[in-house]
């Protein structure tokens, strides 16, 4: 049977987007109590997919099989894991949690050695931070009540601004992969590793646990954890080290002799989780990761035998990685061109050739264009220069348009860009004098959401399409019902 004559599923019901609804705090809650601390160190947003969300798919799943009448369809199901993903990619602590705290910052810990008052409050835009001390005061110390309307009308302002901004950014991301979802999900193919557990927890149920190897694979990983965890509440129990050998640090400090002292941290870690998402990885990345490791490593240990890294930063591997992702981004731009050529000539003509995409390509163009336009005025308000404003978004869409190809045909499962955010590329190739003070404060702003990139959303909502594609639910069905 043919892609076109498949019948489409009716995933997309307000059974399921119900339930996602009432699964969000949850989980939202779940990753910010282990990714902040409050119930230890664990990072549910850091690995993709987010266990918390394969955990909770996994959980109605087996609710399915212990019930006479199924629950949920496999398609709704998917749903659930689809909007539930997508969801969970803001509450993380390299997105949304760095702006919470942004708010309040400049204001609550300025002192007089610091000179922060002195140096860029005047530059800080007040509609979009909280900078009443009574107000912070409940925020840092606690001890306070939410509802009084004093604190309710002082985060109020800021709150809905930067949800407005977020929301736009969303847009244009979503645009984008509508633009290319076409070509990576039905023409190239690509592969989308990530993907697989999700449909084949939800689709292949019964055929994934009737195989000894699955349960085998989970016996293993499941005898560790509970090992760990009681060797945790009672420290005579033995342990089996899979995380952090070596602590932070790792086995580089040991290298006391030129030039191998310069090698730097070699931390080891043996996951189950990431031992068993590496299978679903493609060869030749699994070979690169290593690969590439070892050979950032030689640079450094072969830069301090040669006298240079005494110069600050190099062998420059941030840099470096910048320039790779550019270099992507250009051969995914000409390979891609003449789909998009197609987009134009489909848009221009409106020959009806978008109907089965989520929507149609020239509301895409102008959801991008229109997004583009509110993001420049806010970037602008808040104190950005206007040739600055262009390059920031430039670069920022270039590295999670990169991340997200990366996703879709590699699969990587962790892809913390920590030294790739905009504000580092843009005042080393322009300094902090060039920038000036307004353009520091505005890249400041800015930083939670090009901070490390870990948890972007724009991936999860092509993800989210391949998933629609492949179990039958019509794609447009994702964005209207």
């Amino acid at each position: 049977m043919r892609e076109d004559d498949r019948p489409k599923s009716h995933g997309v019901t307000w059974k399921s987007i119900a339930i996602t609804l009432v699964l969000i705090p949850f989980n939202f809650y779940w990753i910010i109590a282990g990714e902040v601390g409050l119930v230890g160190y664990a990072l549910n947003t850091y690995a993709v997919p987010f266990y918390n969300v394969v955990f909770v798919v996994f959980a109605f799943t087996l609710l399915n099989f212990t019930v006479r009448r199924r629950l949920f369809t496999d398609a709704e199901l998917l749903t659930i894991y689809i909007l539930l993903s997508t969801a969970c990619a803001f509450p993380s602590i390299t997105l949304m949690t760095i702006l919470v705290t942004t708010v309040g910052h400049a204001f609550w810990f300025a002192t007089p050695e610091n000179e922060w008052k002195q140096l860029f409050w005047d530059y800080l835009p007040k509609w979009l931070l909280v900078d009443d001390p009574k107000v912070l005061a409940g925020y840092y110390v606690g001890e306070s009540n939410l509802s009084t309307l004093d604190i309710i009308g002082a985060w109020l302002v800021p709150t809905l601004s930067w949800a407005g901004f977020m929301t736009v950014l969303v847009l244009v991301m979503l645009c984008i992969n509508v633009i290319l979802r076409k070509q990576w999900v039905e023409r190239e193919r690509l592969a989308y590793p990530i993907t697989q557990i999700a449909f084949h927890v939800t689709h292949n149920t019964k055929s994934l646990f009737s195989h000894r190897i699955t349960w085998l694979g989970f016996g293993i990983a499941a005898s560790i954890a509970i090992l760990n965890g009681f060797s945790f509440l009672y420290p005579t129990l033995p342990t089996l080290p899979i995380k952090r050998i070596g602590g932070w640090r790792g086995f580089g400090h040991l290298f006391t002799e030129k030039p191998w002292n310069a090698i730097g941290g070699i931390s080891m870690s043996y996951y189950p989780f990431v031992i068993g998402l590496g299978l679903l990885m493609p060869l030749d990345l699994s070979f690169s990761s290593w690969f590439f490791f070892i050979f950032y490593k030689a640079q450094l240990v072969l830069t301090s035998a040669i006298g240079l890294s005494s110069l600050p930063g190099f062998p420059y591997i941030d840099r470096q990685c910048f320039g790779a992702a550019i270099g992507i981004f250009i051969s995914v731009l000409v390979l891609n061109l003449r789909h998009l050529r197609g987009v134009l000539r489909i848009v221009r003509h409106r020959t009806g050739e978008d109907a089965d995409e989520p929507i149609p390509y020239r509301f895409a163009l102008w959801g991008i264009v229109g997004g583009l336009v509110i993001l420049f005025v806010f970037s602008k308000r808040i104190g950005m220069s206007p040739w600055l404003i262009p390059l920031f978004f430039a670069i920022y869409f270039i590295i999670v348009l990169v991340l997200t190809r990366m996703r879709a045909e590699q699969g990587f499962p962790v892809h913390a860009m920590e030294n790739m955010p905009n504000h580092h590329i843009l005042v080393d190739g322009f300094g902090t004098r060039l920038l000036g003070t307004n353009n520091l404060v505005a890249l400041t702003l800015y930083r939670w959401f090009n901070r490390s990139y870990t948890s972007n959303p724009m991936p999860h909502q092509l993800e989210g399409f391949k998933l629609s594609e492949r179990s039958g639910i019509a794609p447009r069905r994702l964005l209207r019902y």
